[in-house]
């Protein structure tokens, strides 16, 4: 971490997945310290909640491909109304301050790098269960005990500088690596606090249809997108290598006039297990076809 605070954006991989699982205790310790990792095995199992029932969701999503190359989609109603208010209930006397970490393992919050506040949501809990398992459908039927999900919430002015969610040297020789993330709009009422992709040039997706400016800021010359309640932004981390993508670099932008509240879910794997899963298309070679004589 550079003197003044603030990290480049190499430097940001070594931070983004602070406060979530990685697929090890020990690797989980590295990344969140003692303190934190107690809360977050809490929240993986804990039954000490008041028992709830899980409000009736039937949301009709719609998926719009933002980017192939990385592959970045906006689904447009991902979580219903009724999810979103008992997701903000849940979660909301669990926040505490953000945490990142730096590149020799020490954990910190109160950074002005991320100012956020975040809890993991304990996955007993009904709808947790429901919508984590819909991103792991959506994924193609990713194990669920693989997936994380985590609220964050943005007052005025706090923001999420550029970073990945991807671990440039996991540690502890860990071959896990988070291959992909969703980040849902659970309410919003701040002013240009989206997520920015620097590195995706989206000029040119207002020339062929206005209807992109409905759910990315057409005013931007990179992909920044617009907070829509209850969807959802999805994309890929890792390259078929198994290697993060340098162009997954990205930003919650400040919360300018209010609050934004979040969602996210990560997915971590084996790296080699990208392959074998066929996740770029398996391992084989196409069959050779017959020609017609």
């Amino acid at each position: 971490m550079a003197k003044d605070g603030k990290k480049s954006a190499s430097e940001a991989c070594e931070t983004t997945v602070a406060s979530k699982k990685i697929g090890s205790i020990g690797r989980l310790t590295f990344l969140l310290g003692v303190g934190a990792l107690s809360a977050y095995v809490w929240a993986r199992g804990s039954d000490r909640l008041p028992s709830t029932t899980c409000p009736a969701g039937f949301p009709n999503p719609s998926v719009k491909i933002l980017s192939i190359d990385p592959f970045i989609a906006h689904i447009t109603d991902f979580i219903s109304p009724s999810e979103r208010t008992y997701l903000m209930d849940l979660g909301s006397p669990l926040l505490a301050p953000s945490t990142i970490v730096d590149e020799t393992g020490k954990q910190a919050s109160g950074s002005s790098y991320r100012t956020s506040s975040t809890a993991f949501l304990p996955f007993s809990d009904p709808c947790v269960d429901r919508i984590t398992r819909r991103a792991a459908d959506f994924q193609g039927f990713m194990r669920f005990e693989d997936m994380n999900i985590q609220i964050t919430a943005y007052q005025p002015g706090q923001q999420y500088k550029r970073h990945y969610d991807w671990l440039s040297h996991p540690p502890h020789s860990s071959t896990r690596n988070t291959i992909s993330t969703f980040f849902a709009i659970l309410h919003a009422t701040c002013s240009d606090c989206g997520t920015e992709f620097p590195l995706i040039n989206t000029t040119a997706r207002p020339q062929y249809d206005k209807r992109w400016c409905e759910v990315i800021d057409c005013d931007k010359p990179v992909l920044t997108t617009r907070n829509v309640e209850g969807s959802a932004l999805f994309w890929i981390n890792l390259d078929a290598e198994g290697r993060g993508r340098q162009d997954t670099l990205h930003a919650g932008l400040p919360a300018n006039g209010g609050e934004k509240i979040g969602l996210n879910i990560w997915t971590d794997c084996e790296v080699g297990e990208i392959w074998d899963r066929g996740m770029y298309g398996g391992s084989l070679k196409p069959p050779v076809l017959g020609t017609k004589e």
